[in-house]
């Protein structure tokens, strides 16, 4: 991608704004996916990272699936924030 040819190495940052951009654009989908990604290249998920996912589903109607990133948060011993709620 672009970050790697311009020699800057992704991170939480990162990885962070595409999920929020992401749920911004109602693209909740597309959040989970970066949120898989992170995971998969090693970046550990942060309260960000999920808020970030949990906000995307919620904003997409996604009820059930937002509820059920928030107790995957919790299960990975991610600590909610003000945000998460």
């Amino acid at each position: 991608g672009r970050m790697e040819a311009a020699r800057v190495a992704p991170n939480v940052v990162s990885y962070n704004s595409v999920i929020n951009a992401c749920g911004k654009a109602g693209k909740s989908d597309q959040a989970v996916r970066w949120l898989h990604e992170m995971e998969r290249v090693a970046i550990q998920p942060s309260t960000v990272s999920y808020n970030g996912v949990v906000h995307a589903c919620a904003r997409a109607g996604q009820i059930a699936e937002a509820v059920r990133w928030f107790e995957q948060m919790e299960a990975c011993r991610i600590e909610p924030n003000i945000e998460s709620y």
